[in-house]
């Protein structure tokens, strides 16, 4: 959080401004939170309100993409619901923003799912991201990349020698060099991105 609260910072003071923010995050965790390497945990909340229009003026009007690559298999009642804010304008009314706009959170699992990880050929989202961004970065909107990116993953036939993100118990068997999970794994695995906006992030119970 002090490196973040560093970078935010330095967002301030840079003398030509900021043109968008995109921050990627990869790590243990859990629906909502993420794992440090001390055993402490950070809400994702904490990190996403440190840019937002009240926090950081500097990305005001300006697009911010957060990409989450962490398990988030347990489900948890947050402390204080999220309320979307409106933008309101008229003749005599000056135009508002709501305290969170223009930001996107791509999350490489929906809520209860776990994410997988290739040891040598790193995750999923990632490799997939890479082909997508490279063939229609330049003429396709950022969701619709993301859009891309969620087909290739559904797509996907995981071969042998994908690790969780998780310490979760598992029973393997090598069937034409493809894994067997125990049923009960596999349903927990996680195939679809979970794209949020500011207009549809929503509380998971």
């Amino acid at each position: 959080m002090t490196e973040l609260s560093n970078f935010q910072d330095k967002l301030k003071n840079l003398p030509d401004g900021v043109s968008c923010l995109v921050v990627v995050i990869m790590c243990h965790g859990r629906l909502g939170h993420i794992f440090l390497s001390d055993g402490k945990e950070i809400e994702l909340e904490e990190i996403y309100q440190m840019f937002n229009n009240s926090q950081c003026p500097a990305l005001h009007k300006k697009p911010k993409l957060f990409i989450v690559q962490a398990c988030r298999g347990v489900k948890e009642i947050p402390q204080h619901l999220y309320t979307d804010g409106n933008t309101v304008s008229g003749p005599s009314t000056p135009k508002l923003l709501p305290t969170e706009s223009d930001i996107m959170v791509v999350y490489a699992v929906c809520p209860e799912k776990l994410a997988i990880i290739h040891p040598d050929n790193g995750c999923p989202l990632f490799v997939e991201m890479e082909k997508v961004f490279k063939d229609f970065s330049t003429s396709r909107h950022m969701y619709e990349l993301f859009t891309k990116v969620n087909r290739s993953l559904d797509n996907r036939v995981e071969k042998h020698g994908f690790t969780l993100d998780t310490e979760a118990p598992r029973r393997e068997v090598k069937t034409d060099q493809l894994i067997r999970l125990d049923p009960a794994v596999v349903s927990d695995l996680g195939r679809s991105l979970h794209i949020v906006s500011s207009l549809t992030k929503k509380w998971y119970f």
